[in-house]
């Protein structure tokens, strides 16, 4: 009898079960069109939205691409989810670059606004103005797969 209701219970229930970690990246939309001059002290608001879900985040990065007017020296951004963007580089010393990351590890509780798979997270330019062409963001993690058994 257990036997049976074992069975029963497999054939009509929705197994959850963890991928391996891999990392997934998505380029951000954004409210306005790129590319976009980012301007100083100017907020702009951007989303994401993955297919996957995440049952553990190890990293959340997202990377900024810039053309035409790069990031200088001394130019710098912040960027993270609206409620708290305060993650961000400063160009010190180096010469103008095209390309940047900014990575959260697992321990920032922010990275865990990410589970789901969709965020709205704004980007803001703390100093200078950079001409924004793009921006992927990419989360390392472990996706939730479900299937069904018959």
């Amino acid at each position: 009898m257990r036997l049976v209701l074992f069975f029963m219970l497999i054939s009509f229930t929705m197994l959850v079960t963890w991928a391996d970690a891999g990392t997934y990246t998505q380029e951000a939309s954004f409210n306005q069109r790129l590319p976009l001059l980012l301007k100083q002290g100017e907020v702009y608001q951007a989303s994401i939205s993955f297919t996957q879900r995440f049952s553990s985040i190890q990293r959340v990065c997202f990377r900024t691409y810039f053309s035409l007017d790069l990031a200088d020296p001394g130019d710098g951004i912040r960027i993270g989810p609206i409620k708290d963007f305060s993650y961000g580089w400063r160009n010190i010393s180096q010469p103008p670059f095209e390309s940047r990351p900014i990575c959260l590890s697992d321990w920032h509780t922010d990275s865990l606004v990410f589970l789901d798979g969709r965020q709205a997270f704004a980007i803001q330019s703390t100093s200078g103005s950079m001409l924004l062409e793009k921006m992927t963001v990419s989360i390392t993690g472990t996706v939730v797969e479900t299937e069904t058994v018959n």
